[in-house]
């Protein structure tokens, strides 16, 4: 029994360690790999594609617990059909930090697709902020996207990773 509640002890004071990052005015800057995801498509797109984006996003908290984020990347569709291809991605969107590091976030995602419009997408994401040290993080999640806009009503469900640094 003694050693259950030493654990408990431990993990309390480690979840109110955790907790001190995410206070207002600070800053983290970290880099994602997206696009372990399933996606399908609605209306008169059918398609299967692999997708995999690589982006850089830096988030600033605007209050205890809750942070604005910018993203800009590189994404690379390959569709089974056709030809690869390779998109720039922007997107802000917030998030709201719960005990111990868990995350819920919306943002807003535009893809500049070649030769067509700018895609846009709605994004829903839940993850967890893994601490490695002071100041490093691990940030795996898990995420829904819808498309927004005529060129693209799919919507994907995926998982991401990345590695992110607080200042």
């Amino acid at each position: 029994m003694k050693k259950v509640i030493l654990v408990m002890v431990i993990a309390l004071v480690g979840i109110g360690t955790v907790n001190a990052q995410f206070t207002k005015g600070g800053k983290t800057l970290s880099g994602r790999l997206t696009g372990f995801d399933f996606s399908y498509a609605t209306g008169d797109n059918d398609y299967k594609n692999l997708n995999v984006d690589l982006s850089i996003a830096g988030s600033y908290f605007v209050a205890d617990n809750v942070a604005i984020n910018a993203i800009v990347g590189l994404s690379s569709n390959k569709y089974l059909e056709n030809d690869a291809t390779t998109n720039f991605t922007f997107g802000v969107g917030a998030r709201y930090y719960f005990l111990g590091g868990l995350y819920a976030g919306l943002a807003y995602q535009g893809v500049q697709v070649q030769d067509v419009d700018l895609a846009n997408y709605g994004n829903l994401e839940v993850g967890y902020d893994y601490y490695i040290t002071d100041n490093v993080f691990f940030e795996p999640a898990v995420y829904f996207a819808k498309g927004l806009s005529n060129v693209d009503k799919s919507s994907t469900f995926g998982l991401s990773i990345g590695i992110g640094v607080n200042f």
